[in-house]
């Protein structure tokens, strides 16, 4: 599935992915190379960390 705002697969670089629900925890799947993110407590929360990279600036506190 195709979701607005979501980065593509670190890896593989497939834009598509799947946000499963595992009892109430949620983690985004790539549909390509399968990779995961780990699991979060809202949809939202995963795509978040899901779209999270190590180049990424670090928020100014």
């Amino acid at each position: 599935m195709r979701y607005d705002n979501v980065k593509p697969c670190p890896f593989c670089g497939c834009p598509s992915v799947t946000v499963k629900d595992i009892a109430g925890y949620f983690r985004v799947k790539c549909d390509g190379c399968e990779a995961r993110s780990g699991y979060e407590g809202s949809k939202a929360s995963a795509l978040i960390r899901w779209n999270r990279r190590s180049t990424d600036t670090a928020p100014k506190s």
